[in-house]
């Protein structure tokens, strides 16, 4: 009973309207029971057979998920969980399909999937050897299929052209500590009677945002409108047509200290640095607009300072105090080559390519061959950082940046990622790649106010900034960029 009340508990507690008993809700897959007991109002449930003793609430549909016995727009809201892992992988877009026909406002799916959970539900088996309990039919059917991967659903839902939102539901520690209070400790279920009739559908242990996820929660929208993100007001670009080129490279350091090996490249000091930088400096200190928390956006706030308040320039670039690139080489040499701050001083021209520069197609872009991971990006980030953040952009681009749903999937399952702070390119793409950042982090910054309890995990816009900036990437090459790679100067030192 734990394990199941944890499944149903943040659907609820995230759609609420599923407690109004005037909305038509319809459960696909839903066994005996499932969300009516919680919700304790009337759910059609669907499901291929039904057991006597029916909990109260629920009105019985035989069926299938794949051909429903409904009618188009049948039900105001449809709920499906920890059904479609078990279809086969070319079934899930047809289920999926079927939910959404048979929906008038909203469908809710949840499942289990990520190599995590299938790391988990392997655990559990062996659990369950080790004590020789013979495995629930539930768990036995997991592995019939395969859990789905978060990408390969995040594809499919996409790609049905709906606005749609997704979070964790279950965490690893939720979902596991359930089902082992519920099969060995028996006091627990007296514990939750005595409590239940106080939260209903609460789920019995507390959830975690930074745990890793067992399931996953996606949600689509059928009675909204989709609104494209207005226009970002561009940078003002005040240069007379004869005036002279101009490259610009910024090296961005977080602390004000001598920049004599940086050669022509500009130092730019943000956040600490910036503060303890003397008058004159260049740093993100702005005086028009205001000034971000360098904390959570890292070396975006240089961005910020040169788009926003300029100072203009026909190219420019933007490296990092530790990682400059090295023009000494052709295109396409090696990704990163090791220095001390001492050996920089003889290398300093290698740094600034005004030639190169000059010469650069407007439609191109200098980064360095892009970092390889043995997980898929989506992966490294539920690993290292909250996913939900992850999550909520995804959402974001699907219903403000629609141009960019065919690239997102597909990004999420690379191991490789670009850095956002590393690259040279006319001031043009420079504009266009700004407003797109800008946008979707800001509207994140509003929607997470509050800084992480950590100052590592404070710094999460500036990694959603990378994963964005891969997207953008992709979706730019498709339309034509041109990726010119260069290899790295990394200060070992420093």
């Amino acid at each position: 009973m734990l394990a199941q009340k944890n499944k149903y508990a943040k659907i609820i507690d995230q759609n609420r309207e599923l407690l109004d008993p005037q909305l038509s809700v319809l459960e696909a897959g839903s066994g005996d029971a499932g969300i009516a007991r919680f919700l304790n109002r009337r759910v059609v449930c669907l499901d291929t057979s039904f057991p006597d003793g029916l909990n109260e609430w629920v009105e019985p549909k035989p069926g299938s998920l794949l051909e429903m016995p409904f009618g188009d727009q049948a039900f105001d809201v449809v709920v499906c969980v920890d059904v479609l892992h078990r279809l086969e992988y070319m079934e899930r877009a047809r289920a999926i399909a079927e939910l959404i026909r048979v929906a008038r406002q909203k469908i809710i799916i949840s499942c289990p999937c990520g190599s995590v959970a299938t790391m988990g539900e392997r655990s559990l088996v062996g659990l369950f050897k080790k004590f020789s309990i013979g495995l629930p039919a539930w768990l036995a059917a997991h592995a019939v299929n395969g859990l789905p991967e978060v990408e390969d659903m995040v594809e499919i839902i996409i790609n049905t052209g709906y606005q749609m939102s997704f979070y964790g539901n279950e965490s690893i520690n939720q979902h596991y500590g359930g089902i082992l209070l519920d099969q060995f400790f028996e006091f627990s279920q007296r514990v939750h009677s005595l409590t239940e009739s106080r939260s209903p559908y609460e789920s019995p242990i507390m959830p975690s945002s930074w745990d890793m996820f067992y399931s996953f929660i996606f949600v689509l929208r059928k009675d909204s409108i989709p609104s494209v993100a207005p226009a970002v007001k561009r940078s003002p670009v005040n240069r007379s047509a004869n005036a002279p080129f101009e490259a610009k490279v910024y090296a961005v350091d977080h602390v004000y200290r001598s920049a004599d090996h940086l050669g022509l490249v500009t130092p730019i000091f943000v956040g600490p640095g910036a503060d303890q930088a003397p008058p004159g400096t260049m740093t993100d200190i702005t005086e028009r607009t205001p000034r971000l928390d360098n904390r959570r956006w890292c070396e975006l706030t240089a961005f910020h300072k040169i788009w926003s308040e300029g100072p203009y320039s026909d190219v420019v670039g933007f490296c990092h105090y530790r990682r400059l690139f090295d023009f000494r080489t052709p295109a396409g040499g090696h990704r990163q080559m090791n220095y001390s701050k001492d050996a920089l001083f003889k290398l300093t021209g290698a740094f600034f390519n005004e030639e190169l520069f000059r010469k650069l197609p407007k439609n191109a872009l200098i980064c360095p061959p892009p970092f390889r991971s043995n997980t898929s990006l989506w992966e490294q980030y539920h690993r290292a950082c909250c996913i939900n953040d992850l999550a909520h952009v995804v959402g974001y681009l699907t219903r403000k940046h629609p141009h960019l749903v065919p690239f997102i999937a597909s990004s999420l399952k690379e191991k490789e990622v670009f850095f956002a702070n590393l690259f040279v390119c006319h001031w043009e793409i420079f504009d266009e790649l700004c407003a797109f950042l800008f946008d979707v982090l800001q509207d994140f910054e509003k929607a997470y106010p509050i800084l992480r309890a950590s100052q590592y995990q404070n710094r999460e816009i500036g990694f959603l900034a990378e994963r964005l900036f891969h997207i953008w990437i992709r979706f730019k090459q498709h339309g034509g960029l041109q990726l010119i790679h260069y290899p790295i100067a990394y200060i070992s030192d420093l």
